[in-house]
C-alpha cells in the first residue's frame, strides 16, 4: 500500500461517510481521524498484512477476521468490512488524506509546508505562523523544511497553492524575461 496525494470524488465521499457515521454515534471527527491514520499506518508499516488484506483468492469474510483481530473500535472496524467488501482497502492512504482535509476544515486549520534554505530562527518561524494564520485567516500547522537548492527566501505550500519568493525562483524568472527580450 502505497501513500499518495492522488485523492478522487470516492475517496471524499468514504471520508464524509466516516464523519457522518461518527456524529451519528457521537464519535469526535478527530478522534476518528486519529484511530483511521493508526490503522492505515500499520498497514503501510506491514506489507504482509496490506498484501493478505488484497489478496484476490482470499476470501473476504478471512480478511474480515484479520481486521476484527487487528481493530478494537467498531466504527472503523466496519468501515474497514466495507472497503474489503467494494474492494477498496487499497484506497486508505487517500481516504486517510480526504478525511485528515475534512476534519481540518471543520477545524478551520490550514496545513503550510515552508522551505527555506536553511533553518530558520524560532523567533522566524513564530513571526512566519502569525503572518500565515493571518493570511488564512484560519489556525495554521506549519512544517518547516530545508531545502538548500533554493539559495535564498522562502517556498510556501498547502495543499491548494505554492507562493514561491525563492531566490533561485526570481533568477529563473529574471532569465525568461531576458530570453523573451533577446529574441
Amino acid at each position: 500500500m502505497q501513500e499518495s496525494n492522488r485523492i478522487n470524488e470516492v475517496d471524499l465521499q468514504y471520508a464524509k461517510a466516516l464523519i457522518e457515521l461518527g456524529t451519528e454515534k457521537n464519535i469526535d471527527h478527530r478522534e476518528i481521524l486519529e484511530m483511521l491514520e493508526v490503522v492505515n499506518k500499520a498497514f503501510l508499516e506491514n506489507s504482509d498484512i496490506y498484501k493478505i488484506l488484497n489478496h484476490p483468492n482470499i476470501k473476504n469474510t478471512e480478511k474480515q477476521k484479520i481486521i476484527a483481530n487487528i481493530v478494537n473500535e467498531e466504527l472503523i472496524k466496519n468501515f474497514l468490512f466495507v472497503l474489503i467488501d467494494n474492494k477498496r482497502l487499497s484506497e486508505l492512504p487517500n481516504i486517510c488524506n480526504a478525511l485528515r482535509q475534512m476534519v481540518d476544515d471543520l477545524n478551520n486549520i490550514k496545513r503550510i509546508e515552508v522551505i527555506s534554505s536553511y533553518q530558520l530562527t524560532l523567533e522566524k518561524q513564530n513571526e512566519i505562523i502569525k503572518k500565515l494564520s493571518t493570511y488564512y485567516q484560519k489556525d495554521v500547522e506549519v512544517k518547516f523544511t530545508i531545502d538548500e537548492k533554493i539559495i535564498a527566501g522562502i517556498i510556501i505550500k498547502t495543499r491548494d497553492e505554492i507562493i514561491n519568493q525563492s531566490l533561485l525562483q526570481n533568477i529563473l524568472n529574471l532569465k525568461n524575461e531576458l530570453k523573451g527580450e533577446v529574441r
